[in-house]
């Protein structure tokens, strides 16, 4: 659903439209995610995924538009959310909404870091 978003909606934005898009989403999955994990008594409820979302827009923001962004982004975005590097495994414990968003908002940065220096390899 998100790399189909991406790829419909995130087309002709500006870098400053990214950076309010990112700042926005990042602060309302934050809130929401928080709010979410205290109504549950839960540290990260399952059916919050505005974090996976954020996520996600980290990984594909800046990158030249198109399905092999999106598709490549979704997958190592994936793999990295599950693997969980440094420091992304030390951000998932920070309280509340902050732990549940920013380990993916980690993964989301790994991501776009791998990709763009693929697209650089690849001359892209």
């Amino acid at each position: 659903m998100t790399a189909t978003a991406y790829l419909v909606l995130c087309d002709s934005l500006t870098t400053g439209a990214w950076i309010v898009l990112l700042a926005v989403t990042t602060a309302v999955a934050v809130a929401s995610a928080g709010a979410e994990a205290r109504a549950r008594n839960q540290e990260d409820p399952g059916p919050v995924v505005i974090d996976e979302a954020a996520g996600y827009l980290f990984a594909v923001a800046f990158l030249p538009h198109g399905p092999l962004t999106a598709i490549a982004g979704f997958l190592v975005f994936r793999a990295l959310d599950i693997l969980k590097p440094p420091p992304a495994r030390q951000l998932e414990r920070l309280p509340g909404g902050w732990g549940i968003v920013l380990d993916d908002v980690a993964a989301g940065l790994m991501t776009h870091l791998l990709l763009r220096a693929g697209w650089a390899l690849a001359g892209r």
